[in-house]
């Protein structure tokens, strides 16, 4: 009867292990995608809201230059 007690103890602590890891595999596994997500989704709010609006500001800046530049001669 020790045994069989022993045993049913020791398959638990074996399979609870396992699963901890399982899940732990696959926490960091959806942490990764997670986070590649996040990078590509900051990077093109990034683009259109910061990088382009000022990209086409420096065009009509360099423009005006160009502009005032014939003006002048």
């Amino acid at each position: 009867m020790a045994v069989l007690v022993v045993c049913t103890l020791g398959m638990g602590a074996l399979t609870a292990s396992a699963c901890r890891n399982l899940v732990a595999l696959q926490s960091a596994k959806h942490g990764d995608r997670m986070e590649e997500h996040m990078r590509e989704r900051i990077t093109e709010v990034a683009e259109s809201k910061v990088l382009a609006p000022v990209a086409d500001e420096l065009k009509l800046c360099a423009e005006f230059r160009d502009h005032v530049d014939a003006l002048k001669g």
